[in-house]
């Protein structure tokens, strides 16, 4: 949905027409994802009818590449900005692959081991992981849990809509939030509908929680998979669902956030760590006292997150059933297809982790990982380790064992 289009005369009554045409039968969330779909490729059609003498204004623009083609052809670059060229075009291109010692060339090849790669990465583990069901979490009221699971309401689903970037990278259903915004008087029931059928029965519809991953280099020149940086670009039905979600459980989070957490918790910051962490070193080199500090950095950290842990720390936490079936659905439905070079991949089911760049993950991390902070007070409390005591009054000392930052953890003694 492109922004200029709004600029045609005709073009609001024809998507209001048009809407209100598609005739789709079943559940909200299909009705509403086939609408979509379906709207995605009129305004394309009706564009080439309506344009305002749009080839003349083609020709134009045509006329001035060339020129510039051939402005660029004649002049002489210098060998810095050649090379700036060939960095820039060579920077996020995946043309070849090094795999165990193994060059891999050539688009299908490529594609298989982008496909491997990703779709092994996202199956779930099962490993030995610790019980945590002795150990002693912040829990929410009564009170809180039914905030959580009140009806979604127009005015919030709308408040959501409107906490979206308007014309940000659309996700794989190409519906940007600016032609959400412009035509909501016309899809709001819709959107309701789809909302309404969530609150019910807890599922989404299948297709409907597809994700793009586009891969941003972090090197020149990439050799291997692990040297891009995955960005994830949702559909607007999953997103405008998440940022309901995600405004409803950040009201409450910091009931159930530890304060070694600072990230993400309305109130707090991150750098209200760091300057601890400062004060501890202060402290330690004025008191002449040993000091600990092991900073612990955990690799690809969202994507490691095992949904029945998630579950099982929400349950300790005290939300209820209704709200941590909404979560799983959310999470554990979701489909995933890699962009190279601009084309999607073959597409895998995502059997683990939390997306980046989903308004509700920030949040849900906090949740697990609190259970390392849990653990590490359970420790501190049987006296397994013993974290850096600050103060010179033994009544008023304070004791530091570790602080949170996100996805990195100092742990302190």
């Amino acid at each position: 949905m492109l922004k200029c289009w709004s600029d045609f005369p005709g073009y609001h009554d024809f998507v209001k027409d048009q809407w209100q045409s598609f005739q789709v039968s079943g559940w909200g969330g299909y009705v509403l994802k086939e609408k979509l779909k379906m709207m995605k490729n009129s305004p394309k059609e009706w564009h080439l009818n309506h344009g305002r003498n749009t080839t003349g204004r083609l020709n134009e623009v045509k006329d001035r590449m060339n020129v510039l083609d051939i402005k660029g052809e004649d002049e002489d670059l210098s060998d810095a900005d050649r090379e700036k060229l060939r960095s820039l075009r060579r920077h996020n291109a995946l043309v070849n692959l090094n795999v165990n010692g193994v060059q891999v060339e050539g688009v299908i090849g490529v594609r298989e081991v982008v496909f491997n790669h990703f779709e092994h990465h996202f199956r779930s583990v099962r490993v030995p992981r610790p019980d945590i069901g002795n150990l002693q979490f912040q829990s929410i009221s009564e009170d809180d849990a039914y905030l959580l699971e009140r009806p979604f309401s127009e005015e919030e689903v709308k408040q959501a809509v409107w906490d979206c970037e308007s014309f940000k990278s659309p996700g794989p259903d190409g519906v940007n939030f600016g032609f959400i915004k412009e035509f909501w008087p016309h899809i709001k029931g819709d959107f309701m509908q789809f909302m309404l059928e969530f609150y019910t029965n807890g599922r989404l519809v299948k297709g409907s929680n597809c994700t793009f991953i586009v891969l941003i280099s972090k090197f020149d020149n990439p050799q291997k998979v692990s040297y891009f940086r995955p960005i994830y670009l949702v559909g607007c039905m999953y997103k405008v669902l998440a940022k309901v979600l995600a405004n409803r459980l950040k009201l409450i989070i910091g009931k159930v956030i530890s304060e070694s957490q600072s990230a993400f918790v309305k109130g707090r910051q991150i750098l209200d760590g760091i300057l601890i962490a400062n004060e501890l070193v202060d402290d330690a080199k004025k008191q002449k006292k040993e000091l600990i500090l092991f900073k612990v950095d955990f690799e690809k950290a969202y994507d490691s997150v095992e949904w029945s842990y998630l579950d099982a720390v929400m349950d300790k936490m005290g939300f209820k059933c209704k709200w941590r079936q909404w979560i799983m659905s959310y999470i554990s439905t979701a489909t995933a297809s890699v962009l190279v070079n601009g084309s999607p991949i073959k597409e895998f089911s995502i059997g683990r982790g939390l997306r980046q760049g989903d308004p509700l993950s920030p949040f849900l991390f906090l949740i697990a990982a609190e259970g390392l902070n849990v653990i590490l007070k359970a420790s501190v409390d049987s006296g397994l380790f013993k974290g850096y005591q600050i103060g010179s009054d033994p009544l008023s000392r304070v004791s530091v064992s570790h602080l949170q930052f996100a996805d990195d953890t100092l742990i302190i003694g």
